[in-house]
């Protein structure tokens, strides 16, 4: 194998580095609900205390406050994806629209094949 460069080691640095760093970029939230003892955060995207009840809905509401710009990139006016991994049903509103349903989240709960 040949040796890299100087220059394109430092580029790939900071490729993984600026990946990184929007790999977490998310912003910590707080979220709160009538049924939540406490408000829960999510940090990179997980929930650490989050308890769900057998058989319970559990709602939660949270502000989105998204910075103007991200790593050098404008957000306003811009479509926001989000990724939603979850093993339990969810529903997602914004401004009391539904815009995502899952009732039946694919999950393999042991050994799968």
């Amino acid at each position: 194998m040949r040796p890299q460069s100087e220059t394109v080691v430092a580029a790939l640095a900071r490729l993984r580095a600026a990946a990184d760093r929007v790999a977490s970029a998310w912003p910590d939230m707080e979220w709160s609900g009538p049924k939540a003892a406490k408000p829960l955060v999510l940090t990179r995207g997980e929930f650490t205390d989050l308890v769900v009840e057998p058989g319970a809905v559990m709602e939660l509401t949270s502000p989105l406050r998204l910075p103007r710009s991200l790593e050098g990139i404008e957000l306003a006016g811009e479509p926001i994806d989000v990724m939603v991994d979850s093993i339990y049903p969810i529903e997602l509103e914004h401004d009391g629209a539904a815009i995502f349903h899952d009732a039946n989240p694919a999950v393999a709960p042991g050994p799968a094949l």
